[in-house]
């Protein structure tokens, strides 16, 4: 098993982005050993200053820690202060199924979903407002990963072993673009121009 990178077609900021992926595959170097997304904790708030500053999508100033959990017996998503107090859910009854991650901005949470069909993607824009499904069209999502500047989400899928980027705007996701390679657990690096994988495949 090696780690391999490709280059995305991006640039910091962009919506759009070809996806002939396939030429551009090269071995991992130690440049794209910073391909590492971030060493926080991915239901950490990453806003410095979450804990005072209001939310523009309407998260209270205190939720800086999204978790999962599943008190009574119905698995959900939510949120709570650094002090573990101020408990809020973010779902209800959406049968989310592993940890949620926030968005580089502090405004949006991805979710990974659902106990009844595993492998679906669900992204809270805000308390209360409607869950958007990310990729519906694409079975077995695994080990979703934010792009720097928040526009785009990249995914492995267990069942066809490939890597995907999707676009997601506000209230909005688009349709998943194959980038054209195998492998898993996706890692951006910092400017987004470049994708770091885990691949089974011997090719460079």
């Amino acid at each position: 098993m090696t780690r391999q990178h490709v280059r995305t077609g991006m640039r910091q900021g962009g919506s759009s982005w070809p996806v002939s992926a396939a030429p551009w595959l090269v071995g991992l170097s130690l440049v794209a050993m910073a391909c590492t997304s971030t060493n926080r904790d991915a239901g950490t708030r990453p806003s410095p200053d979450a804990a005072s500053t209001p939310s523009s999508r309407g998260w209270d100033a205190r939720a800086t820690i999204a978790f999962h959990a599943d008190p009574d017996g119905r698995d959900d998503t939510y949120v709570m202060d650094a002090t573990g107090g101020h408990v809020v859910p973010v779902t209800d009854g959406s049968e989310t199924v592993a940890q949620p991650i926030w968005s580089p901005d502090g405004e949006r949470l991805l979710l990974g979903c659902c106990t009844s069909s595993f492998g679906r993607l669900l992204l809270s824009d805000g308390p209360g407002a409607p869950l958007i499904e990310v990729a519906s069209d694409v079975s077995g999502i695994a080990n979703p990963a934010w792009s720097p500047d928040g526009s785009t989400i990249a995914f492995g899928s267990v069942d066809d072993g490939m890597l995907y980027v999707v676009a997601v705007g506000d209230g909005t996701a688009g349709e998943p673009r194959p980038l054209g390679v195998s492998g898993a657990a996706p890692s951006w690096s910092p400017d987004g121009t470049h994708i770091a994988f885990v691949s089974n495949s011997d090719a460079l």
